[in-house]
């Protein structure tokens, strides 16, 4: 039997990606005038871009005729017309399609001319298309940084532009294609914080426009799904240059459903490291779920730095009908997660932010309606600037029944049985005591490590050695999990040691995982009787982190260190919280299914932590996994790896580490007997 030990990134950096215990909030965000109102991007701060319409006499008004659809920007409670260009006369349509932290809105103006703009301290501007005469184009994202992509005519053809600002204008530039010429169309429909740009443009091979990504000069193309061959765009991407998007599958309705329908078969992916992975839809049609309300299509606008993928599943092709979350490649109706008395009926999530919050629209007392669904924060959490670990909540809609929630004694991320083959889903239970996790900063130039309490918002500098127990799922024999201990790092030096500072802004923190001489392999394992000795896994191991959706860091659990793992990007404050999961198979199949349960006993970790921009890791921490022992033999395990492992500390650091080593464990063991 060999053991293994997945990991999974289960947090955002900068936040949870879990969900809060109960249903989210939703907020209604109302409308300019009149229904319909659309929500298309949330910001960090929870400030929101779209569209709506305005009334006849406020449409009189303005002297406008057409449309009466207005950008505006939501802000805590209040809906903003965000006007018109300058010198605007009839047609004053506009669209915002994009919010950045600033609150700064990217869109369209005039549907007959599709005039891009950028909305910033209270007026409206044109951006000069690539021709250079005029503001034809749409602005369709902007970053934090200020640069604006989306598409502009070079007086031949519509081309993916990136506009940035140079102290007067915003100058625009041609992202170029994937066939190499300026001929051909191309847009660009999202942007990073690296600068990273996704969308699509002409593949002359595939004699149709794929999914692009634009880094650093390079034209880089995504493929399809299908054939690799097919039509497909991309619409969003995160910091770790995941995209996500549509594309044909080269299937047709009439092919999937025994009709003779010709309608192609769209589908969302998710594209990372090279793969373009397929997002079903929710309740997707299959030969044994054959219903009215079986989808058949799929459509993915945006993602988050936690891997969290919104859009929709559509039953009619282009038509939205449930607005979808994929959390690790799993699509759930997010009107499960919503109070089911709500009267909301979401039809597509059109973007999300770092939180978790997730904007868009649907209908609400027969009216389509913009909303705003929303991640509760505890005390703390407001406090520290801290997203909560929370519970994803799964319940019983339409006589549909969702899958159960397990409540625990602190976070702990879980696995859907149904899925864990392939993706692990995470459900974190509430947090009822406090939390400590793996704290990692500065000082002196050296990046260091230690613990951060919760519970009392304490920096332990001496902390060197986590506990955590695992625990088993209903329906899944063959599996263990925990998602604890979490990293972190804090945005207010005034939590961190005296003369400790906080790590810089937007760079990487990651780890090693060592093969440290006092154990002499990057995975050991104790049973738990007798004196303390950990060796090797019973019937081998393997240690997999995730990447992605289909990209994995292996360790074989020999001697060798395993190096490069990336936990999070800080964010502008030089803050992140994550949590990876563990995951504790039976064998080496990564299976729950008809396997034996893992092995009882306890498996140890060692790790050193890495920040980008320095040159040298932080000293070694370990992490000792329970399964199936009781806390004695874990506190057993824990007082060996203090004794053992972890270096002789400054008497001052000792006295500390001292004073908060039993508070921590007593706050983070489940009682077992």
């Amino acid at each position: 039997m060999k053991v293994s030990v997945f990991f999974m990134a289960a947090v955002a950096a900068g936040t949870s990606s879990a969900w809060a215990a109960g249903p989210y909030a939703i907020t209604d965000l109302g409308n300019l005038g009149e229904a319909p109102s659309f929500a298309l991007d949330v910001n960090n701060n929870r400030q929101v871009s779209g569209n709506s319409t305005i009334t006849t006499t406020a449409a009189a008004a303005e002297g406008a005729t057409g449309s009466r659809l207005r950008a505006f920007s939501w802000t805590g409670g209040t809906m903003t017309n965000l006007g018109a260009l300058p010198g605007a006369t009839t047609n004053r349509f506009a669209r915002g399609y994009a919010v950045n932290d600033s609150g700064v809105v990217g869109g369209e103006f005039n549907n007959d001319a599709s005039r891009a703009f950028v909305h910033q301290n209270g007026a409206m501007t044109g951006l000069t298309r690539l021709a250079g005469d005029n503001d034809r184009g749409v602005a369709q994202d902007i970053n934090n940084a200020g640069v604006i992509v989306g598409i502009s005519s070079n007086g031949t053809a519509s081309r993916a532009t990136r506009w940035t600002f140079d102290g007067s204008i915003y100058v625009p530039a041609d992202l170029g294609s994937i066939d190499g010429t300026t001929t051909t169309s191309s847009r660009a429909n999202a942007i990073n914080q690296s600068g990273v740009i996704a969308g699509f443009s002409r593949d002359a091979g595939a004699a149709t426009s794929q999914a692009t990504l634009w880094s650093g000069g390079t034209v880089t193309d995504l493929g399809s799904l299908g054939d690799g061959n097919r039509f497909s765009q991309a619409f969003g991407l995160n910091g770790s240059n995941t995209v996500v998007g549509s594309s044909s599958t080269g299937q047709t309705v009439g092919q999937l459903i025994g009709t003779t329908s010709s309608t192609g078969i769209t589908r969302a992916f998710a594209w990372s490291g090279g793969t373009m992975s397929e997002l079903s839809p929710f309740n997707l049609y299959t030969t044994t779920n054959t219903g009215s309300t079986t989808n058949y299509h799929s459509v993915a606008m945006d993602i988050n730095d936690a891997g969290l993928i919104v859009g929709n599943s559509q039953r009619i092709a282009g038509s939205p009908a449930v607005a979808t979350l994929w959390e690790n490649g799993v699509p759930i109706d997010l009107n499960t997660l919503i109070p089911a008395d709500s009267g909301w009926n979401l039809l597509s999530a059109e973007g999300i932010n770092e939180a978790g919050d997730i904007t868009g629209y649907g209908t609400f007392g027969g009216q389509t309606r913009a909303f705003l669904v929303t991640v509760p924060e505890p005390a703390t959490a407001g406090m520290l600037g801290i997203a909560a670990v929370a519970v994803l909540a799964r319940r019983t809609r339409r006589g549909k029944q969702r899958d159960a929630v397990h409540t625990v004694r602190k976070p702990l991320c879980r696995a859907n049985a149904a899925a864990v083959l392939v993706l692990t889903v995470l459900t974190c239970a509430p947090a009822a005591q406090a939390e400590v996790d793996i704290l990692v900063y500065q000082s002196g130039g050296s990046v260091r490590t230690g613990a951060f309490d919760f519970g009392s918002s304490t920096a332990l500098p001496g902390h060197r050695v986590f506990t955590s127990q695992l625990e088993a799922l209903a329906g899944a024999p063959g599996a263990a999990f925990s998602s604890d201990p979490g990293w972190n790092a804090v945005e207010n030096a005034a939590f961190l040691p005296s003369g400790a500072s906080k790590l810089p802004g937007q760079v990487d923190v990651g780890f090693n995982l060592l093969a440290h001489p006092s154990i002499g392999r990057n995975l050991a394992f104790w049973d738990g009787t007798g004196p303390v000795t950990f060796d090797a896994v019973p019937g081998g191991e393997a240690l997999k982190y995730s990447k992605g959706l289909a990209s994995f860091i292996v360790a074989d659990g020999g001697t060798n260190d395993v190096a490069g793992y990336t936990v999070a990007r800080t964010n502008g404050g030089g803050y992140i919280h994550r949590h990876l999961e563990f995951a504790l198979y039976g064998n080496d199949s990564l299976s729950n299914a008809s396997l034996d349960a893992p092995t009882p006993g306890i498996y140890l970790l060692a790790f050193e932590a890495t920040v980008q921009g320095f040159t040298e890791p932080a000293d070694p921490f370990f992490v000792l996994l329970g399964n199936g022992v009781t806390s004695g033999q874990l506190g057993q395990a824990e007082s060996w790896a203090n004794a053992t492992l972890v270096p002789e500390p400054s008497s001052a650091i000792a006295i500390a580490a001292a004073s908060v080593l039993g508070l921590a464990r007593r706050r983070r063991r489940f009682s077992q007997t």
